[in-house]
């Protein structure tokens, strides 16, 4: 129904020649959604189709089927809702969300590899997994692992929190972490994520702890006061810098930091909308609300054949597009949204999703 195949993990706009066809044909239409492909050597994941090594043999995908439309009740738009209630379906049923925080790492990372780095004391300073592993074993105090960092101290005691949790709300975060490892420039595994710790505590815990746990990244997180000069020094230490996570306050040395030669990528909450020429700053917005990440703006979709479309991951004046897997309803003065990463459904007074997904106040 999207005329293309997408080259950025997210779903487009459903074109509505798909309606002229079925009631044409005066047939069933069978909602079926496939989980798994995107990374699959036939999608454009890596920026590229085939020419690219498989990340497992065999490669295993996810299939759900939903309820048949009469051709005469089919809708691009509502066909398009029912495969996002399909993928929250799928996503729930992944084998990645088994298990607890300690069986979690146990099965995503190596002990010995590095977790987190920070700038202490004008030095480069790390953990690796066999530290976290036996911080959270022991439910020990942070404060000497963290070297007293408040980023770093911080990001250890968000595990420990992690590890108390119940287990819905802990699979819920899971899942909300795996939405956002499926779009195209996250889930690469080439770049640290860089994480403010001012942000809000569900942005930290989902995009500054499990994201990179399940895109085998480390983690580099910055203090409150932190800024251009420990990125910089980061950079000298070979660390990948790209995608930096945090709060309206990054807009302050982003230009710095390019100035520096440090080419970041930001993505900012609470920082309002998406404004005319951010994109250009590199410089996206995204949204979160109920203890997840709910959307996010991103870069322009690869062009990989002459006469692809460079198709925007932003739109002026919105949040960024909604996570495949949440499920959209129209309410009164605004949308809810429900999918089984929440706990509960959140409704968005004066808020509206376009047709392409993307999440927009009124």
């Amino acid at each position: 129904p999207e005329g293309e195949l997408t080259r950025s993990g997210f779903m487009g706009e459903f074109k509505r020649g798909m309606e002229l066809i079925a009631r044409k044909a005066d047939c069933l239409v069978q909602p079926v959604y496939l989980d798994g492909l995107w990374k699959s050597i036939f999608s454009a994941e890596r920026g590229k189709y085939f020419w690219k090594m498989p990340r497992a043999i065999p490669f295993g995908v996810r299939v759900a089927f939903g309820e048949a439309w009469a051709a005469k009740d089919y809708r691009a738009g509502d066909v398009r809702r029912e495969l996002n209630s399909l993928a929250g379906e799928v996503f729930a049923r992944r084998r990645e969300s088994a298990g607890r925080v300690k069986d979690f790492l146990r099965q995503q990372v190596r002990p010995g590899n590095r977790a987190l780095r920070w700038v202490n004391g004008g030095r480069v300073c790390s953990c690796n997994w066999e530290e976290v592993q036996g911080l959270l074993e022991q439910q020990g105090d942070c404060t000497a692992l963290s070297q007293g960092h408040p980023g770093a101290q911080q990001w250890l005691e968000d595990w420990q929190f992690l590890d108390g949790l119940d287990e819905q709300e802990w699979r819920g975060l899971l899942l909300n972490a795996q939405q956002l490892a499926d779009p195209y420039n996250l889930g690469d595994g080439k770049a640290a994520v860089t994480i403010d710790s001012s942000a809000p505590p569900a942005v930290r815990r989902v995009w500054g702890l499990l994201l990179p746990v399940i895109t085998g990244v480390e983690t580099v997180v910055l203090g409150p006061d932190e800024g251009v000069s420990e990125l910089k020094l980061l950079a000298r230490e070979k660390v990948a810098l790209r995608d930096m996570v945090g709060t309206a306050r990054m807009r302050e040395f982003a230009r710095d930091a390019e100035l520096a030669g440090v080419d970041l990528v930001l993505y900012l909450f609470e920082g309002g909308s998406q404004k005319a020429g951010d994109a250009e700053s590199g410089i996206y917005a995204a949204y979160e609300s109920g203890g997840r990440v709910l959307s996010f703006s991103m870069p322009p979709d690869p062009v990989i054949f002459k006469g692809d479309e460079a198709h925007p991951g932003w739109k002026e004046h919105s949040h960024g597009r909604l996570l495949p897997g949440f499920v959209v309803q129209a309410g009164e003065g605004g949308v809810e949204v429900s999918g089984e990463m929440l706990s509960g459904t959140i409704t968005l007074q004066g808020w509206s999703v376009d047709e392409r997904g993307f999440l927009s106040q009124s």
